[in-house]
């Protein structure tokens, strides 16, 4: 198929997504606009890149979807709603016209799971997929990193393990059984967010961040930022994670402290609040899974001891 230029792939781009419903503008003008309120406007920028964020086994429409996904998971962590989101895309010399109407595919797909708009971007030639989203949302407030008070419990609202575990699958070739192989490499090629669960974060939340570069630096931040301890009582191993490690001779607590690529929520709640915030959870089908407490100090720790202060950042080495 013909290699499609700059105008093609804004056409492909609209003819597979549409235009955005009023009262957004249209695409295809320099800039997007639409009818602010008296909330606070929300912008989030997230890029992804092939080399370090794409494993090879996974297909162009699922990164692309997860760009969108990523850069929302920030956004609804904060207890903000997500509007709509442009892309800029740097796109290599040898994709043809397949190759951008797969892109333009995982875009959809993340648009409709959200239930936001397109608005447009830009494109340009790179020597790998480069995919950066920016996002615009609205909020009466913001859960800061910054909340936590000594006494808050700690929650996470979900389990951890399996999206590394799925990696050391796809990467170093570890063994797994067959059901949980397939859960961990669907937790990696279509990682999800909980859309709903931001409405427990702004009525609920004290701190809140998001785990995508990992359990431990996530709650290391929030330490920092809000200048409190954090002493966690319980990981939240996902199931079979344990026996996954044990199989593979590789530590279970490491998987959960240090993979990343999560995308579930680390928040702290007021101790009088834990028994609303779980039954607000149920009611919204999900969990509420409470992992420790808030104490006066420094650092994380875990049964006494320090918890390092490591995950997912860029151009350092990980698990």
């Amino acid at each position: 198929m013909a290699r499609l230029d700059e105008t093609g792939i804004i056409e492909l781009f609209v003819k597979t997504l549409g235009h955005p419903k009023s009262p957004f503008s249209r695409i295809g003008d320099d800039v997007p606009y639409f009818p602010s309120s008296g909330d606070l406007t929300v912008l989030k920028s997230d890029m992804l890149v092939a080399k370090t964020d794409v494993p090879k086994q996974m297909k162009l429409w699922q990164a692309s979807r997860k760009s969108v996904i990523m850069c929302a998971s920030d956004m609804l962590v904060k207890g903000a709603t997500p509007l709509c989101f442009m892309l800029s895309l740097g796109i290599p010399r040898t994709y043809k016209t397949g190759d951008i109407r797969d892109l333009a595919k995982g875009v959809k797909m993340a648009r409709d799971e959200l239930g936001i708009e397109f608005v447009g971007g830009d494109t340009n030639e790179c020597d790998d997929l480069v995919i950066d989203c920016t996002m615009l949302g609205s909020a009466k407030s913001i859960v800061t990193r910054a909340g936590a008070h000594v006494g808050d419990a700690v929650y996470v609202s979900g389990e951890f393990g399996l999206t590394p575990s799925g990696l050391k699958i796809l990467q170093k070739g570890f063994e797994a059984s067959a059901e949980f192989k397939e859960r961990a490499l669907q937790s990696v090629l279509m990682p999800k967010v909980k859309t709903n669960f931001a409405s427990i974060i702004r009525d609920y939340a004290t701190a809140s961040i998001d785990s995508s570069d990992g359990l431990a630096l996530s709650l290391h931040q929030i330490v920092e930022s809000s200048n409190v301890e954090i002493e966690l009582e319980e990981l939240p191993f996902a199931k079979g994670v344990k026996e996954f490690a044990k199989a593979n001779n590789t530590n279970a607590d490491t998987l959960v402290l240090y993979g990343g690529e999560e995308y579930e929520m680390v928040f702290c709640v007021n101790r009088e609040n834990t028994a609303k915030v779980e039954r607000a959870c149920k009611e919204l089908g999900h969990r509420a899974i409470r992992i420790g407490v808030v104490k006066k100090g420094s650092g994380v720790f875990l049964n006494g001891s320090k918890v390092e202060r490591k995950g997912w950042i860029h151009f350092k080495s990980h698990i």
